[in-house]
Parts: C-alpha cells; sequence; structure tokens
C-alpha cells in the first residue's frame, strides 16, 4: 500500500506490466516522504522483480504464453508479430519481387543493417511458400496413353471425326479398359518417370539456390506409391515427410488409384523415414483403403480444400504438396482461384506465396 494504490483485481493480465511501473514509481527516491535514498532503490528493485514474476506465473496459469510458445501462425499474428507483403505489392511499387522472397521467408532473420517493414493484412492468417509436385511417369500412364492412342487410330480408319463423340467415347472406353488391368494396382514409377523426378529435384535446388526460395522443411505426399517414390527421390531421408490420405487421386475405382495398407507401406525401406500416423489412424477407425463410390469432380474440388487445415497444421513457411494431376488440377482451379490453370505434366514443378484468409479462404499467387 505504501508503493502505490494496487491493481484492480478484474483488470486483465496483460494490464499488469502496464500498471507495474506506476505501482512502484513511488518508491523511487523523493517520490516517498521520509523514505531514505538506499531504502526506496531496494524497494524499487524488489518490487519490480515481484511484479514480473507474478505476471509471468499468472499469464502461464491462463495458458497465454503457452499458446505462443507452439509457434503456430495464429498464435505469432495473436502476439503482435508482423510478416510481408506478397511478392506481387512489392513489384507493384517497383521492387524485386523474385529478390524480396529470399528476404521474406528468410527464417533466421534479417542482418543487423536490414530494416523490412513489411505486415500482414488484419485479414490474414498464415503466409507460406507452398510446392506443388506431381509425380512422375507412372506404368499406368504408359499403358493408358497407348491404348488411347491405339482407339484413336482405329476411330480415325473408321471414318470418325476427332470431335465427334463416337470418336470420344471410343477412345475413353480403350483408356478406361487399359486401366482396369489389376497388373496396375497401386502404380509404380517407370525409369522414364525416375529420370524426371531427378530433373524436378533439379528444379527445385536450382530455384532454391537462384532465386532464393525457401527449401521445404515440411513435405506432405499422397500415399500412392507413385507419389511416395517421387517423395523419396526428391527429398531422400527428409525429416518432415507426412503421408496423408487427402492428397490421393481422384477415387476412380480402377486398381491403379487404389493405395497399399499402411502397413505394407511400412515394410517398404525406401519409404521408412516417412510417417504414415495419419494412415494407420484411418484404418484403425475402420476405414478400408479399398473399393468406394466413384468420385466426382466436384467431390475431389472439396477435398482439396482440407490443404488449407494442412498447411495451417504446421509452422513451416515453406512446404512441399506431392500429388496427382486431378489433385493438382482442382486445387488451382479451386481454392486457388485459377480457372485457367493448365494440367500438370508429368513431374512438374509450381510455386505459390500462399495467404491464408480469416474467412477460410486462400489468396494464391504463382511465383513459379
Amino acid at each position: 500500500k505504501a508503493l502505490g494504490p494496487s491493481i484492480p483485481s478484474q483488470a486483465p493480465l496483460d494490464a499488469a506490466p502496464r500498471a507495474a511501473p506506476l505501482a512502484v514509481c513511488a518508491a523511487w527516491p523523493g517520490r516517498g516522504p521520509g523514505v531514505p535514498h538506499a531504502m526506496a532503490r531496494a524497494v524499487f528493485f524488489a518490487s519490480a522483480l515481484f511484479f514480473l514474476c507474478v505476471v509471468r506465473g499468472a499469464r502461464r496459469i491462463a495458458g497465454v504464453d503457452d499458446a505462443v510458445d507452439v509457434a503456430s501462425p495464429a498464435a505469432l499474428l495473436a502476439g503482435g508479430l508482423q510478416a510481408p507483403e506478397s511478392p506481387v505489392g512489392v513489384a507493384e511499387r517497383g521492387g524485386d519481387a523474385e529478390g524480396f522472397l529470399g528476404a521474406a521467408f528468410e527464417t533466421e532473420g534479417p542482418a543487423d543493417d536490414e530494416d523490412y517493414s513489411f505486415e500482414f493484412p488484419g485479414n490474414v492468417i498464415a503466409r507460406k511458400v507452398v510446392w506443388l509436385i506431381r509425380h512422375g511417369e507412372a506404368v499406368h500412364n504408359i499403358e493408358e496413353d497407348r491404348a488411347a492412342m491405339e482407339a484413336a487410330d482405329e476411330a480415325a480408319r473408321a471414318g470418325h471425326d476427332p470431335s465427334s463423340a463416337e470418336f470420344v467415347e471410343r477412345v475413353a472406353a480403350a483408356r478406361r479398359a487399359a486401366l482396369s488391368n489389376a497388373h496396375l494396382h497401386d502404380a509404380a514409377l517407370t525409369e522414364e518417370g525416375k529420370a524426371q523426378v531427378e530433373a524436378a529435384r533439379a528444379v527445385i535446388e536450382g530455384l532454391v539456390h537462384n532465386r532464393h526460395l525457401p527449401m521445404p522443411t515440411r513435405v506432405l505426399t499422397s500415399p500412392l506409391q507413385r507419389a511416395l517414390q517421387t517423395t523419396a527421390i526428391i527429398f531422400p531421408d527428409h525429416p518432415g515427410v507426412h503421408m496423408r490420405e487427402c492428397l490421393r487421386e481422384r477415387r476412380t475405382g480402377l486398381p491403379c488409384d487404389e493405395r497399399q495398407p499402411a502397413v505394407a507401406i511400412n515394410k517398404r525401406a525406401s519409404f521408412a523415414f516417412m510417417s504414415s500416423l495419419s494412415l494407420l489412424r484411418l484404418e484403425h477407425d475402420g476405414l478400408t483403403v479399398e473399393g468406394g463410390r466413384e468420385e466426382t469432380k466436384p467431390k475431389l474440388r472439396s477435398r482439396t480444400f482440407q490443404i488449407i487445415d494442412e498447411l495451417l497444421s504446421f509452422p513451416d513457411i515453406s512446404i512441399c504438396v506431392v500429388t496427382h494431376k486431378a489433385w493438382l488440377r482442382e486445387l488451382e482451379r479451386g481454392p486457388f482461384n485459377r480457372p485457367g490453370a493448365s494440367e500438370f505434366r508429368n513431374c512438374e514443378v509450381r510455386a505459390y506465396d500462399v495467404e491464408m484468409l480469416t474467412d477460410g479462404h486462400i489468396e494464391a499467387t504463382l511465383i513459379y
């Protein structure tokens, strides 16, 4: 009471640090009548230490500090941290958007002589670089292309115009018949596909070293074999690889689009470093990996929205997604709002600057 007015009991926790200096200022030398100079100084420092300990303990009890320690994007923003604006904004102001990426996503912080003043818009929860990669050429791709070419030649010899319904139906039927072969179950990469993956790895390394894009510290991959093989070649022994059921190819009912059980996947030495925990949980809960109704394109597009939760579940600012043509098409034309986006070629690499908004939507800017 001698040090000044106490903090009201109904005051919020974050008000304590502001009230503490007011409470102890009366103990500063000359401020309190009849208090010796040395004693006042001692009381001042003891009071300050006491208030810091009390406030810190109260914040931990309330869970305030724990929320920030998680280092999630939402917690960081709630703590008042700022993040850079998008490369588009830099380019519009005449800046170097390409050079900006290296600084904006610098994980070790700016140098002492650099002054970054980038800010998050108020409606942005998190911002990340998202790499997208389609798997390399797989065995079923070869079989499908061969059957389609043969059917097209036969339809042309029969006098059908390539734009006619008869021509299109013949080609589609031939493709589906080829893909129905049981030996294509969870199809593997071809030798050409493996070479494509090595080339994609070189592309990523070049973007990291030459354009200063941040190397992915987290990798999310489809559990189908061709995607797992692609991931294993590009990111060998990477410590942050996770298999995700939501990234698998559209459910067509065809053998090539059905995966192996998680236990069988775990037995593969080349996939041993990847986490399959989410798959094991699904199977433990009785969700089978085979069968089911054919998935429509609208349903697939709805599934791609799950990537928002996946991106927000990790604090990493650079995340790579390894998946399939149909999934990537629906992601870009749906959540990423690029209706004119072309379909991915085998092992094509694209990179986006992605901002996740408070209303659940995404703003994605293609940067490669």
